[in-house]
């Protein structure tokens, strides 16, 4: 018997394996690479939230990848979601739309800001013709460096398409 543990009690036997059937999984391979890696993410993040602790972060990203794997997955211009991890890693790569996005719950930490600008930095350096973008709980501002402007905007108005 296959048991499955969460933050409220485990979860065994049938229930567990009725709910791995029931899980669709979204997958972001890795941009450029022959051997594709994948990070996997659940397409509803309610069955998510069941299992993560302080998961307010991945949450959003796992809503991020769903979204995308919506609006591009399986088009001729985008047989797969991707993310870059060269030296840095970057979420999501749109190819088809030249977009790179990083996901960072909030901004508000010196820290996770300079990670996620930085990595979207070094990306367009190495791809000048994609545009970056953070997906934020509820930041909205321009990040101008040097020469290059990094949009980050609050997920709502990027799930409406007001980005």
């Amino acid at each position: 018997m296959l048991g499955i543990k969460t933050r409220h009690a485990p979860i065994g036997g049938d229930i567990a394996d009725k709910i791995r059937d029931a899980v669709a999984r979204v997958a972001a391979g890795q941009l450029n690479e022959r051997v594709t890696l994948q990070k996997r993410y659940v397409a509803d993040n309610g069955i998510l939230n069941l299992f993560l602790l302080q998961g307010d972060t991945k949450l959003l990203e796992n809503l991020v990848a769903v979204e995308l794997n919506r609006r591009f997955r399986g088009t001729p211009e985008e047989p797969s979601l991707y993310y870059y991890n060269k030296g840095v890693e970057v979420d999501f790569c749109v190819p088809s739309a030249r977009l790179a996005i990083q996901v960072s719950y909030s901004l508000a930490d010196a820290d996770t800001r300079d990670r996620g600008v930085n990595g979207l930095l070094r990306f367009l350096d190495a791809y000048p013709d994609y545009q970056g973008l953070i997906i934020t709980r509820d930041t909205e501002e321009l990040i101008a460096v040097g020469g290059t402007t990094i949009k980050a905007t609050p997920v709502w108005q990027w799930l409406l398409g007001a980005e």
